[in-house]
């Protein structure tokens, strides 16, 4: 997955205007998933995306707590991007 990352930001730089970040498994963004965020927010940055971001998080059972994976997601992907 990350290859196809790395191949398509530079080929499509200048027509990226709204990302998707998800994981293989639509775990929200963090550490622990197959998604290598710092290298797609850095290869983003390099190309001076100024589109959207959205993170698209699956949940695996009704007992999952949506607003406390938001903000764990929220509150990963913040400094990677550069925001307080």
């Amino acid at each position: 997955m990350q290859r196809s990352v790395q191949r398509l930001c530079p080929a499509h730089g200048a027509d990226l205007h709204h990302i998707h970040l998800a994981d293989e498994n639509r775990a929200a963004p963090s550490n622990g998933g197959r998604a290598d965020y710092r290298a797609i927010i850095s290869d983003l940055k390099a190309l001076d995306f100024k589109g959207y971001l959205t993170m698209e998080i699956g949940f695996d059972h009704r007992s999952s707590d949506p607003d406390r994976f938001a903000r764990e997601a929220f509150d990963y992907i913040k400094p990677l991007i550069g925001r307080p």
